[in-house]
């Protein structure tokens, strides 16, 4: 009696083993056959500073890409060290103002400086069908960096547009700006960018001037923020409340220094 029980326990052990193996074997399957590998890969998406490897359109948030709206091929030069590199519509904050209000299908384009300066300033101009206008305005992009820019008046991409046009208006170019590293410091905690003054005068005013950037190597906007302190005396410590300036997300184009 005992062997006929030790018996059956093994047998009902030994079948669940095999059924949860065939389980887990039929749970592979299926999961391979939805990711087409046997292995499980899930994009992420990571943020970083943007450097001169490109723009990669597919990734930035909230950005589609569309190649129907454009009747000429990408990448395409707009102007002066100005390349286009995408168009599309975006759908989430709307950063050129300030203001982050939630927009939806906005007109928008990615656009490359495959010069070798730095860009101060610059109008981006795309013309459709029935010679209707798209604008587009940007400041303080790097050589070689990529941004994502948003209409400027919001404008949504009509239905079956067509762009036929795009062209770059005046370029103001500058030197690579300064940091003044070593006249000032900056950091950032709370909420807060902390500005530290190194040096043995008084300033009159410091303004911080940055970008913030996201996922697919591009900046935010073309919009540059600044944060202001006034009266920077020797060797004090002074804070300014940033409600854009994100760590992670943000990065600082240059410090200006009124002596």
């Amino acid at each position: 009696m005992k062997k006929s029980v030790y018996i059956l326990l093994c047998s009902v052990v030994i079948f669940c083993v095999l059924f949860g193996c065939s389980q887990k074997g039929a749970e592979k399957n299926i999961q391979a056959e939805i990711s087409g590998s046997d292995t499980l890969k899930e994009e992420v998406l990571y943020a970083s500073t943007p450097d001169e490897t490109g723009a990669r359109a597919s990734q930035i948030p909230n950005f589609s890409s569309e190649r129907t709206l454009c009747a000429f091929s990408m990448p395409h030069n707009a102007g002066k060290s100005l390349q286009l590199i995408s168009v599309g519509r975006y759908s989430g904050a709307y950063v050129e103002d300030g203001t982050d209000d939630s927009v939806s299908d906005v007109a928008a384009v990615v656009i490359q400086n495959t010069g070798d300066k730095f860009i101060k300033s610059a109008n981006i101009t795309l013309v459709g069908k029935n010679n209707k206008e798209y604008s587009f305005s940007l400041t303080s992009l790097p050589a070689g960096c990529s941004v994502l820019l948003l209409e400027t008046n919001r404008a949504v991409f009509i239905a079956e547009e067509s762009i036929t046009v795009a062209t770059v208006g005046t370029v103001e170019e500058q030197p690579i700006p300064q940091l003044c590293e070593d006249k000032v410091s900056v950091d950032f905690a709370d909420g807060k960018l902390i500005l530290k003054n190194l040096t043995d005068k008084d300033f009159r005013a410091v303004y911080i001037r940055y970008k913030n950037y996201t996922a697919g190597n591009v900046y935010m906007g073309g919009v540059t923020y600044s944060a202001s302190f006034s009266n920077v005396t020797t060797s004090g410590e002074y804070v300014c409340e940033s409600a854009h300036f994100t760590e992670g997300f943000s990065q600082i184009m240059m410090v200006q220094i009124v002596e």
